[in-house]
């Protein structure tokens, strides 16, 4: 999204403007509360905002910092600081100068994850420019988007460029670009979703959904960014007949990368974990399934299992968490 110049920080939002959409709570309810406790865990703890989803969490810790900020000025004009240990730091009334001196620039959003194709599975890309809360007097601005559809081994299969309008939508069926697997296989790839602002605007719903269809159920998930996050610890019950686990590896970088795969049992101590490596090329992919060795799960049926996913190198990787029925007509998918 576009990046804001520093703001009239002596206007308000209106009193009946929506802070949360979750709890409904209004900028005039948040105003009263700030002045009441002048603790943002507090406002939260009392009004149950921010709690349930990270947008109204972020939209209130925007609209809590507008009073603090508005408590130092008056008319327009900075108040007299009376405590100098409220006084912006330096460095940071630096950044606020430059801020309000450098042109917008638009910020790229970037998002990624696994395409499955196979027989009876259909995966779609659904982006919607929609205004945040769908209020027509905070339009959101036109999107430059561009999509890559990656093999497995991080071969371009398709690429799409579209600029979307206010309310357009983008719905493509990105498994259909991926080779055809052969029969009860399942090919693999992903797709990365790039964003840019063509204007200045509000933040909109622009966060690109994925949408799984198999034969007897449908699921779907929020793309997210790349990280470089070392660790990433997932639990979920052994129960090899009733469910098969997966595990989405994405490489974004421009080297191989090692995953291990880790998995500790929360079973008795002669139990001794599993251990798998799974090598992803530059810009691939892998979907890797749980299929620890006898016998290190024999007789552990519905035991908590907590797996360890890990990666060497620098640079972006992303980890997606898949839970299938064991014949593949019902999918269930989140990212770690």
């Amino acid at each position: 999204m576009a990046k804001p110049r520093t703001a009239d920080r002596s206007a308000s939002p209106a009193a009946d403007q929506i802070v949360c959409a979750c709890k409904n709570l209004t900028y005039g309810a948040l105003s009263e509360l700030a002045a009441s406790t002048g603790s943002f865990g507090e406002v939260m703890e009392r009004s149950g905002a921010g709690q349930e989803c990270t947008a109204c969490l972020l939209d209130l810790e925007y609209y809590f910092g507008l009073q603090e900020v508005g408590a130092g000025w008056q008319d327009g004009k900075r108040a007299p600081n009376i405590n100098r240990a409220d006084s912006p730091k330096l460095r940071h009334r630096i950044f606020a100068l430059l801020d309000s001196l450098s042109p917008l620039s638009p910020q790229r959003l970037r998002d990624l994850g696994p395409i499955l194709r196979c027989e009876g599975i259909s995966q779609h890309l659904i982006i919607a420019n929609h205004s945040l809360l769908f209020d027509e007097k905070r339009s959101t601005p036109d999107m430059s988007v561009r999509v890559d559809v990656r093999d497995q081994d991080g071969m371009l299969c398709h690429r799409e460029e579209s600029v979307l309008g206010v309310d357009d939508r983008m719905d493509l069926c990105i498994s259909d670009f991926l080779p055809k697997p052969a029969t009860g296989e399942i090919s693999v790839g992903s797709v990365v979703v790039e964003r840019r602002a063509v204007s200045p605007g509000y933040r909109g719903t622009m966060r690109p959904q994925t949408l799984l269809e198999a034969r007897n159920g449908t699921c779907a998930v929020h793309l997210q960014a790349s990280s470089k996050v070392g660790d990433i610890w997932l639990n979920f019950l052994h129960r090899p007949k009733d469910e098969r686990m997966f595990f989405g590896l994405i490489n974004d970088t421009a080297a191989e990368l090692e995953f291990n795969l880790n998995y500790q049992y929360d079973a008795d101590e002669a139990v001794q974990p599993a251990m798998e490596t799974v090598k992803v090329p530059p810009l691939g992919c892998r979907l890797h399934e749980y299929r620890p060795a006898l016998e290190n799960v024999e007789g552990l049926d519905d035991t908590l299992t907590r797996a360890k996913v890990s990666a060497g190198g620098r640079g972006g990787r992303k980890v997606y968490f898949l839970c299938a029925s064991p014949d593949l007509d019902r999918f269930s998918i989140d990212h770690a």
